[in-house]
């Protein structure tokens, strides 16, 4: 990789030039890997770019721009990227291409002169900052503006004090191109006013053009600084590149250029920087690769050093593939497993660095893990960091593919014994599982048991014994005994799970679960019985009566083959006393077991009436579910009738009209009626009658 020998340094104070650096990208573009000194030249005659070797004086053909008016170029110091103008927009320079790739319009800007449009740029130049300027010569004007690379538009309010977008150039005829002096941050400029040409510089703060000397030509048209602090230019239709002296301002010829049809050079860009190159090759290598399932196994990465030059900086990225967990490295705290970037700083020439990284693979996959230099100080003759190509020397990967390690469990219902012979799981019924254990996975596993947590399952016996090993594909069968509970056919199925485990060669113990579940049949039935228990029989009638004290019986039986809860028995005759119960009301009643009720009830006259007292009683519980469980019963019981009247007439006065003492003739006599209800039962519409 090459480290940059830089004749860089800020710019002078006394420019006071904005300095806005773009970030540093370590990747150089590979027209850099190749010579240590020379320029890119913008033919716009052919619209082509060449490159020309400053040790060799010769020009190479790279290509064509793809676009026309190409009249300007720079290359910049901080990221290698080669920018044109092409009038009014800024592009990109492919350097192994020549292609133009636009990236936005310089646009339109304010200051001394009012509004002008930047659609002429025929200057471009990147101090020592990473600045990109711009001149442009319109309407008898030379203008200065700063430049985003990033968009291509002009930066607003650059000069002034932040008034102006662009700087008026005073004392210079017609710029044709410009150059920053990377040490010194001196901006010169070819003045073409008319005739020869002449070296200026220019205060980048006030404008202001100094003449250095006339040049001895015309049509220097391409301006740059080479590594050594020289200006270059080209003489555009003469086909020239020249150096010019800084002091004088004098040309010199250093050769020809212009190959097959190419002409009219008006644009020039020269490294500024020499490199020196380091060779960083990358391998990497698994300990294990076909671990079983939770083993873990360690990448090595090794970074040489080829040489010639010692490389700082020196990163490498290695992204653990997903489904494989970090577990630790030896790297004293310099890899990042979260970001996957291994921080190795300096590796000295024919030095190397390597890092163990210890992963814990998963159940079964195949990873392919890659490793790869991602930035360095240096250039590198034969590869570039990052780049993801995996020809290159310096990205390596390592694959492994996990051998399953598993275990598979299934249990079952062998039979039941059906004790009851009703066809269903019921109360006591003998049940057997089976449960298989299979080695589902590549690799044989010892000490392979089943288990059960299952309260009242007898002792699992199996074929092969608990404990045995399991080839793959192997299986142990193992079977045990249950009695059903009352709490399984409360709870309506018998849920449970099994699980089995087994030792690998390496690595954690495998283990699987099954569960099963089994309906357990439930009948929710509940039986209500309401009789008269006695007759107190007050009047000794032997007859139910009025006033007779009745004592009623409820008897509530769990009729069914599940457990009820909160039973409670209601009866809603008005008069009847509160219910006293064994057990006491909101018990629960286990399948076959009853809850027995009393009441007392006096006879009214109403009930005597009525011929008989009629009335049902409820019994109301819920199952295990929650669900409610009812049932009702009625009781009738008869009252004697005796309905009877009698009926008494007599004389109950005599007026004696003629005072006789006797009944005579036209007496009046007055008479009685009695109709008494003799009976026990109340008489209703009654009437006398005489005839």
């Amino acid at each position: 990789m090459r480290r940059l020998i830089t004749t860089l340094t800020v710019l002078a104070a006394s420019l006071a030039l904005v300095v806005a650096p773009l970030p540093w990208l370590p990747e150089l573009p590979s027209a850099f890997a190749t010579h240590e000194d020379f320029c890119f030249l913008a033919a716009d005659g052919g619209n082509a770019l060449t490159r020309f070797d400053r040790v060799t004086n010769t020009e190479t053909i790279i290509g064509p721009f793809g676009a026309s008016n190409i009249e300007t170029i720079a290359l910049s110091p901080t990221t290698g990227v080669l920018y044109g103008a092409n009038a009014s927009t800024l592009g990109s320079i492919n350097t192994t291409t020549g292609a133009y790739s636009t990236i936005g319009s310089f646009g339109t800007g304010s200051g001394d002169l009012g509004n002008i449009a930047f659609t002429d740029i025929d200057g471009l130049a990147f101090d020592a900052a990473g600045n990109l300027w711009g001149s442009q010569f319109r309407s008898g004007n030379n203008i200065l503006i700063r430049i985003n690379p990033a968009t291509g538009a002009h930066i607003p309010l650059a000069f002034n004090g932040g008034t102006d977008d662009y700087l008026v150039v005073t004392g210079a005829g017609h710029l044709d191109d410009i150059a920053i002096d990377p040490t010194t941050g001196i901006l010169y400029g070819s003045d073409s006013p008319g005739g020869g040409d002449t070296l200026v510089s220019i205060n980048t703060t006030t404008g202001v053009s100094t003449d250095i000397g006339p040049m001895g030509t015309s049509d220097m048209e391409g301006m740059s600084i080479d590594p050594s602090g020289n200006i270059l230019g080209t003489n555009g239709s003469f086909e020239t590149i020249q150096s010019i002296n800084k002091t004088t301002g004098d040309a010199t010829f250093i050769a020809n250029i212009g190959p097959g049809s190419l002409d009219d050079y008006e644009g020039l860009a020269c490294l500024t920087t020499f490199y020196e190159e380091g060779d960083l090759e990358l391998t990497k290598s698994v300990s294990n690769s076909t671990p079983v399932s939770g083993e873990t196994v360690t990448f090595t990465v090794t970074v040489d050093n080829v040489g010639p030059h010692d490389v700082d900086g020196v990163q490498v990225s290695d992204v653990l593939p997903a489904g494989l967990t970090y577990d630790s490295d030896d790297s004293g705290g310099n890899y990042n497993p979260g970001t996957g970037i291994w921080n190795i700083g300096t590796i000295v020439a024919t030095g190397s660095a390597t890092i163990n990284i210890d992963v814990i693979v998963p159940a079964s996959g195949s990873f392919d893990n890659i490793a790869e230099v991602s930035a360095a100080s240096l250039a590198d003759p034969d590869s570039t960091p990052g780049n993801g190509i995996p020809a290159e020397d310096d990205q390596d990967n390592a694959s492994l593919v996990v051998q399953p390690t598993s275990i598979g469990l299934v249990k079952s219902l062998l039979s039941n014994a059906d004790e009851d012979a009703s066809g269903d799981i019921t109360l006591n019924d003998t049940l057997t599982y089976r449960f298989v254990s299979t080695n589902t996975g590549t690799v044989t596993l010892t000490n392979v048991t089943v288990s059960d947590p299952l309260p009242g399952l007898s002792a699992i016996t199996c074929a092969p014994a608990q404990g045995s090993s399991l080839a793959p594909a192997a299986s142990m069968t193992c079977s045990a005994t249950y009695s059903v509970t009352q709490g399984d056919v409360d709870n309506g199925s018998i849920d449970n799970t099994a699980s089995t485990v087994g030792s690998p060669p390496t690595g954690p113990n495998v283990t699987d679960d099954d569960s099963l579940s089994l309906p357990v049949a439930q009948d929710t039935t509940i039986n209500l019985v309401k009789s008269l228990l006695s007759n107190a029989d007050e009047d000794a009638s032997g007859d139910v009566s009025v006033n007779d004290t009745l004592t009623y019986q409820f008897v509530a039986t769990n009729s069914g083959s599940v457990t009820l809860n909160g039973v409670t028995i209601t009866d809603p005759l008005s008069g009847l006393s509160a219910l006293t119960c064994a057990p006491v009301a909101g018990s629960s009643l286990a399948p076959g077991a009853s809850m027995t009720c009393t009441a007392t009830y006096s006879v009214t006259q109403a009930d005597v009436d009525n011929g008989q007292i009629d009335n049902t009683a409820t019994v109301n519980a819920t199952d295990p579910g929650g669900n409610p469980v009812q049932d009702t019963d009625d009781e009738t019981v008869l009252a004697t009738q005796d309905p009877s009247i009698v009926l008494v007439k007599s004389l109950l006065s005599n007026a004696d009209e003629d005072a006789s003492g006797t009944v005579t003739l036209n007496d009046t006599l007055t008479y009685q009626f009695v109709a008494t209800n003799d009976g026990d039962v109340t008489l209703d519409g009654v009437t006398i009658t005489d005839p």
